[in-house]
């Protein structure tokens, strides 16, 4: 007879998931000249330097979804820690796309910077096919506002879209960010978030990229 699998347990977490903007047209521009290697390096790049960063931050790395990666942070992390690390890796990277950019892409596009989303909630943390996977609200919600920058619109290429419970538990921590970072209020239609309504949310632009 084969084993029960054991019930899904509860717990909180603020996640963060980001991406790499324009990450398809550049691959594209990469494939016909014969450079995907550059891509690949580039992603082994920010893998070890999430890895690198894990314990110090204390974050664990979720899930890597293609052109990014969904990071969890537990609750009792400094949100101003928070903050210091989405920016260090957006200024580190920014340099990295650059010398890319220069070196290897025919049609270098507007914008490729990092875009991030975060949200702070309860999850269900379960054993499936021996990985530790987790569902819940935060995910989908962290996804979601990171899908929802657009730094053609917004005009920055490294811009974080917040929840509003989120913000504020960072701001606990770090009650001097409005004062680092433009951070303005923002309205976004998440899909299948809220029914599809305009959520209220934070908008924070991490690095000045000019």
């Amino acid at each position: 007879m084969s084993k029960k699998s054991s019930m899904p347990l509860k717990t909180r977490k603020i996640v963060v998931s980001f991406d790499i903007s324009s990450s398809t047209g550049i691959l594209e521009d990469l494939l016909r000249t014969e450079n995907e290697k550059v891509w690949y390096r580039l992603l082994r790049w920010l893998a070890n330097y999430l890895s690198e960063n894990e314990k110090h931050y204390e974050y664990k790395i979720y899930k890597f979804t293609g052109d990014g990666w969904i990071l969890m942070f537990n609750l009792d992390c400094s949100g101003e820690d928070i903050i210091d690390f989405l920016v260090m890796m957006s200024v580190d990277f920014n340099k990295r796309m650059k010398s890319l950019s220069d070196r290897y892409l025919e049609t270098p596009p507007k914008v490729s910077g990092l875009t991030f989303g975060i949200a702070v909630g309860t999850l269900l943390r379960f054993q499936m096919r021996n990985k530790t996977e987790f569902i819940g609200r935060a995910i989908n919600m962290a996804c979601r506002l990171q899908s929802a920058c657009n730094p053609h619109v917004d005009g920055s290429q490294y811009l974080l879209l917040a929840t509003r419970d989120c913000f504020n538990r960072i701001k606990e921590d770090y009650p001097t960010i409005e004062y680092d970072y433009p951070v303005q209020n923002a309205t976004r239609k998440l899909k299948n978030i809220a029914g599809n309504r305009p959520l209220q949310c934070k908008r924070i632009e991490l690095l000045d990229d000019e």
